[in-house]
């Protein structure tokens, strides 16, 4: 995605030339893993940013929007508080409790235990100073809001520590005490979510039932925080009614569109051995939506980047997939077939979607004029899309399948009978655009003769 959407984007290539030399290493390759080991990389997509002497000079992990991904790759860049300059000023003042925060948080991004190990130890040395820390705020978020130094830095300790407890599923005190002493911290609800994974897989069941108490009332709608909650019922079989009302809140709250809060629901009604709700809930009608919502959205896939003329390899190898899941759908022949005529393959265009494709529906009006316009925009073709479109008139009366037979005609060059067959578009229904259709044809065979 970070190469796709970024990298191989024309878009971003200036920047990128004038500013850096910009490698690309592959986990898996030589060159790739030596440099994954140099850097002690263990997080994917890494992008690391280095001096001409292979200094650090930041790292950005993970990858959103675009835009925002070429925000933070400036401010790592040229920003005051890059993982080199924090260093340098940390270095130079040991006191400054803000630097040493914000590097902390460098260490603690790197998914290192020994860098997290590193951010512990800063962590608690800023606490040390909590009379200090108190009366300082940093920034939170990205909309200019600011926190108290203390808080975060008692919330970001507790996080760091549960990361590098994890293997021993080790009770999380720290950020048990952090939302026990700030329940209205803005850190809250993260803090609930980092502890969520421990009450629901390794906590013992009545600690997990206090815990998910307290969960449940104070994030009664929430479905992240539902779903935990759903998998602590199912992995120890224990609250089943109470599970799926809240299995039933999770997957309303988001129109049952994430597959796996719908099998953590399923799952509880296989174990209520409700058999009915389950067939209903899970079964042959949430499989065909969730193929209806495949096709839709494979459908907008491709008309973007068809659009763009761009991509047309991962284009094809989606509406292939669509075509096999759906085989009767309508929506993904055109396409297809567009796809083949922009890779120069209009043999293949054919293939699927020509002259046997319009016998096969010679009795379905709407897909003659659909067939007709799409070849019509092809400039290919044309003879069929003529046919196809003088048996939709005739098929039905209809004032757009007029207008479509003009625009056949006059692609081939035929304005007499293009005239003939959108003024009787015009005539059935009088729409400015038809009319204007009509005056172009008429002033491009004026130009000709």
């Amino acid at each position: 995605m970070l190469d796709q959407q970024f990298f191989g984007d024309k878009t971003y290539h200036p920047y990128l030339n004038e500013n850096f030399i910009v490698v690309h290493a592959v986990r898996g390759e030589t060159e790739g893993d030596s440099l994954y080991t140099l850097f002690e990389i263990r997080a994917t997509p890494t992008v690391l940013i280095t001096t001409a002497a292979g200094e650090e000079i930041d790292r950005l992990v993970g990858f959103g929007d675009p835009e925002d991904f070429l925000a933070n790759l400036k401010a790592s860049w040229q920003g005051e508080d890059t993982f080199l300059k924090l260093q340098e000023r940390y270095a130079e003042h040991p006191e400054d409790l803000i630097t040493a925060f914000k590097l902390a948080g460098k260490y603690d991004a790197m998914y290192n235990p020994e860098k997290s190990a590193l951010a512990v130890a800063m962590y608690e040395g800023i606490l040390e100073q909590a009379e200090k820390a108190r009366t300082l705020s940093v920034p939170y978020g990205t909309d200019g809001e600011e926190i108290n130094l203390y808080e975060n830095t008692v919330y970001a300790l507790g996080a760091a520590k549960m990361y590098l407890d994890r293997s021993r599923d080790a009770a999380p005190g720290d950020l048990m005490a952090f939302v026990k002493a700030f329940p209205d911290s803005r850190l809250a609800k993260s803090a609930y979510q980092r502890l969520c994974g421990y009450f629901a897989y390794s906590a013992p069941v009545d600690e997990a039932r206090e815990f998910f108490d307290t969960l449940l009332k104070t994030y009664p709608e929430d479905p992240s925080m539902l779903y935990y909650y759903v998998n602590f019922c199912i992995r120890q079989q224990v609250d089943i009614d109470r599970g799926i009302e809240a299995a039933e809140k999770m997957v309303d709250s988001n129109s049952r569109m994430i597959y796996y809060h719908m099998n953590a629901y399923a799952r509880l009604l296989a174990l209520k051995e409700d058999a009915d709700l389950l067939a209903k809930e899970y079964g042959d009608d949430y499989i065909q939506g969730k193929i209806t919502n495949l096709g839709r959205d494979i459908s907008s896939y491709a008309s973007f980047w068809l659009q763009r003329n761009e991509n047309l390899e991962s284009v094809m190898h989606a509406l292939n997939i669509a075509i096999a899941t759906d085989p009767g759908n309508a929506r993904f022949l055109p396409l297809l077939a567009e796809t083949y005529v922009k890779m120069d393959s209009l043999e293949k265009a054919l293939e699927l979607y020509g002259e046997e494709f319009l016998y096969d529906n010679i009795e379905d009006a709407r897909t003659l004029y659909s067939y007709a316009l799409f070849w019509t925009r092809q400039g290919q073709n044309l003879e069929n899309a003529l046919f196809a479109a003088e048996r939709a008139v005739q098929l039905s009366d209809q004032y757009y399948y007029w207008n479509a037979l003009g625009q056949v005609h006059r692609k081939m060059g035929n304005y007499q009978e293009a005239i003939q067959a959108v003024g009787k578009a015009v005539e059935l229904n009088p729409l400015p655009y038809y009319q204007q259709q009509l005056e172009e044809i008429r002033k491009e065979m004026a130009e000709l003769h």
